[in-house]
């Protein structure tokens, strides 16, 4: 009984360290970008938008964001209207192609250098 109830022990903390050791490296994962936009105009780096509930963050040359409800094509069409014409999207493994980003950004927010060719 005594070497049933050390080796149940031994067995809970093994589990235990394991499920401890995992536990970091899943909430990373879920933290991680699932979406990532290349603009065509830069933006400071730390900026922060909003589309309907998905938060992107601009670092490193693109806006970057989490898993979202939202399909792709709308994610893409809502940011390329917040911040302007993208050169770049991708959703997981997707890559947007030339037509997909036309598509994306034929509603664009008009970026300053484009605003002013216009007049």
């Amino acid at each position: 009984m005594v070497r049933t109830l050390s080796f149940a022990a031994a067995l809970a903390a093994s589990a235990a360290a394991l499920f401890a050791a995992a536990g970091p490296a899943h909430a990373q994962a879920a933290n991680a970008p699932f979406y990532v936009a290349t603009p065509e105009s830069a933006a400071a780096d730390g900026t922060r938008t909003m589309t309907r509930a998905t938060g992107w963050t601009y670092r490193d040359g693109r806006y970057l964001a989490t898993r979202a409800p939202e399909r792709a094509a709308l994610l893409c069409d809502l940011l390329a209207r917040d911040v302007g014409r993208l050169t770049a999207f991708s959703a997981g493994a997707e890559t947007f192609d030339a037509d997909d980003l036309a598509k994306c950004n034929r509603r664009a927010k008009a970026s300053p250098a484009t605003a002013m060719a216009a007049r």
